[in-house]
């Protein structure tokens, strides 16, 4: 049988002080914020200025998985470079009959 929730108490309530030495109030960016957008576009827009240059650790990575690929039997109809800036992996793939479709989703 299930235990039912106590009843919310009905008292004064205690500032977060007296609770507890440890809480203190945010005076700077939101901690919650994990990820800040427009700085992010701000980076991508600044790596794509000179793609050419900044995309060599893509290219490696682009090697090191046709590479892979190329181990497997087996053929894929279709794949996806999910949040591809370039096309790293579809000039990497060349001619290869591994992947029959490949398709290139941009981040937005």
């Amino acid at each position: 049988m299930a235990h039912p929730l106590p009843a919310p108490t009905t008292g004064p309530l205690l500032p977060a002080i007296v609770l507890s030495p440890y809480i203190r109030a945010v005076t700077g960016p939101d901690p919650l914020l994990v990820f800040d957008r427009a700085m992010l576009r701000r980076r991508r827009e600044r790596a794509a200025r000179d793609w050419n240059r900044q995309a060599f650790l893509k290219r490696e990575i682009a090697d090191r998985l046709v590479e892979r690929l190329d181990d497997v039997r087996r053929t894929f109809p279709l794949a996806l470079d999910l949040g591809s800036q370039g096309d790293e992996i579809a000039s990497t793939l060349g001619e290869r009959k591994t992947v029959g479709c490949l398709v290139a989703c941009r981040p937005g």
